[in-house]
């Protein structure tokens, strides 16, 4: 059962990256890198990824990696709310690795299907975590994050407890500082515009797999 699931969540993560992939085509529609940074490094491609076979794939392994592993690790209940939640980030992360964008037509259904799990399990909602969130438009301001990358944690803050919302934005951080370190280390190249949604999804992840460790 577990290697089906496998399966069946990488062939669908692979398929799902190709068919954004095929829609948006690069280069991305929404942000367009400047031909010569301030610094004065050579233009670079603008996202963060070559999408070709491999990445493709790699990609939607991940999808299979983590869908195995969420209905190996909670309860039938707690796995399809995580299912859920989880390819609702997914499909968002797609679309900001491809076009370093949040679309709202995939935005709210998702919000709005992870908050009907929530309520029809009868899960109460975290108001003291979504007044904490809810400043972090400050950072959208100040140009730090993007007005999807909040909004998408606004959605996600009221079924989130206080502790798991500081895990999710610290391992969030954490990975984010990594892939840029990473990117200049090993391509010498400044990334000008990191995508924040794909691991604020594996910090969700992270999250609701080891939710008695936090």
């Amino acid at each position: 059962m577990s290697v089906f699931i496998f399966l069946f969540g990488w062939i669908l993560g692979t398929i799902l990256v190709y068919l954004f992939h095929q829609y948006y085509s690069q280069p991305p529609l929404s942000y367009t890198k400047p031909p010569k940074d301030p610094e004065g490094f050579p233009e670079k491609a603008s996202t963060i990824l070559s999408f070709n076979p491999f990445t493709i794939s790699a990609i939607g392994l991940i999808y299979g990696i983590l869908l195995c592993t969420i209905f190996n690790s909670l309860s039938a209940s707690e796995a399809v709310l995580t299912v859920i939640w989880l390819t609702s980030g997914y499909l968002l992360s797609i679309t900001d690795l491809i076009d370093y964008s949040v679309p709202a037509c995939l935005l709210y259904p998702g919000l709005a299907a992870v908050a009907a799990g929530h309520l029809l399990q009868g899960n109460h909602i975290h108001w003291h975590t979504l007044l904490i969130v809810l400043p972090m438009f400050g950072f959208v301001l100040w140009g730090k994050l993007g007005d999807g990358d909040v909004l998408l944690l606004i959605g996600w803050a009221p079924w989130l407890a206080l502790s798991e919302l500081a895990w999710l934005l610290l391992i969030a951080s954490g990975l984010g500082m990594v892939v840029f370190a990473l990117y200049y280390v090993i391509w010498r190249w400044p990334i000008h515009h990191l995508p924040f949604v794909p691991f604020l999804s594996l910090g969700l992840c992270i999250v609701r797999l080891i939710p008695n460790s936090l």
